[in-house]
């Protein structure tokens, strides 16, 4: 019976000296690492993230409260919406706007509007000013083009209106320039060109063969009576005007170049004559008027 107490006393000795020793490395490691009890409460030992602690930070462990502030007036709109504010909330007041603001920006366009519009206004008056051909001239001009020569110089004879009978004229003339040959009128083609470049050598040949082609071709030969009558040829000149009257001596055209080349002459009494016979045929013509009546004061004071 003793020796089985001491059995046990010796099983129990044995049993605390192992506890014993297996706490006394845990109490060393305990006494190394002060931050091992927060380890045994569940504590991290570093934050994984965010920023390390401030070496200012109060020693009490009252986590520190941030100041009361008066929270920011809600924004009109909010971040995430594109469109922004509304168009009302970023117009300023008439008379509060600043240089560069936006109500400025928009009087000075409305500025450049109105300038435009001005200058519009004036563009318009002026083209509303400029003087425009009447509808009834236009179709009165396309309405003598068919007519013949004869009902035209008819025509022309009666008329009193200096803007009528100029147009009557040009369609008289129109009409007497086809010489109803193409190959002739291919020629007069030639010869005006060849006078436009100054080429007056190749010109007056275009002109002999139109006359020699068509010898009844009033205007062949009026046309080259002008090309002598240019460069100073008046006996040439007045020869092919003489072939113009005497095939159509109504040719008011040809009238006006033989009155001129008489009075350049001094032939006063006969140019007197050809601008009466003129104005028997075109008696609109205010010109030829004139040059009637200084002609004839001309001769009346010669006589006296």
């Amino acid at each position: 019976m003793r020796f089985v107490r001491l059995s046990l006393r010796s099983i129990l000795l044995t049993c605390l000296t192992a506890t014993v020793g297996s706490m006394v490395p845990a109490f060393q490691a305990a006494q190394a690492h002060p931050l091992a009890d927060l380890v045994a409460n569940g504590a991290p030992t570093k934050p994984d993230q965010g920023p390390s602690a401030s070496p200012f930070m109060p020693q009490d462990k009252t986590p520190l409260q941030p100041p009361a502030q008066s929270m920011p007036p809600a924004l009109p709109f909010t971040p995430d919406d594109k469109n922004g504010p509304p168009l009302a909330d970023q117009q300023d007041e008439p008379g509060q706007n600043g240089p560069g603001k936006p109500g400025q920006d928009q009087n000075q366009s409305d500025k450049g509007l109105n300038d435009d519009n001005d200058q519009g206004k004036k563009k318009n008056d002026q083209q509303q000013s400029a003087p425009v051909e009447r509808l009834e001239d236009r179709s009165s001009t396309l309405a003598l083009a068919g007519k013949p020569a004869d009902e035209l110089l008819t025509q022309l004879k009666r008329e009193r209106q200096p803007e009528a009978a100029k147009a009557i004229a040009a369609a008289i003339m129109a009409d007497w320039s086809d010489s109803g040959s193409p190959t002739v009128n291919l020629l007069m083609q030639w010869a005006d060109k060849a006078i436009k470049d100054k080429k007056n050598a190749a010109a007056f040949d275009f002109l002999d063969q139109a006359v020699v082609l068509k010898p009844d071709y009033a205007n062949g030969w009026g046309r080259r009576a002008s090309l002598h009558y240019e460069m100073g040829n008046y006996r040439k000149a007045m020869s092919d005007l003489n072939h113009v009257l005497a095939l159509e001596p109504r040719h008011f055209g040809a009238l006006e170049m033989l009155g001129n080349i008489l009075g350049e002459t001094g032939s006063d009494a006969k140019a007197l004559e050809t601008w009466q016979r003129y104005l028997d045929i075109y008696p609109a013509d205010r010109a030829a008027q004139k040059t009637v009546t200084d002609l004839s004061e001309k001769l009346a004071g010669a006589r006296t």
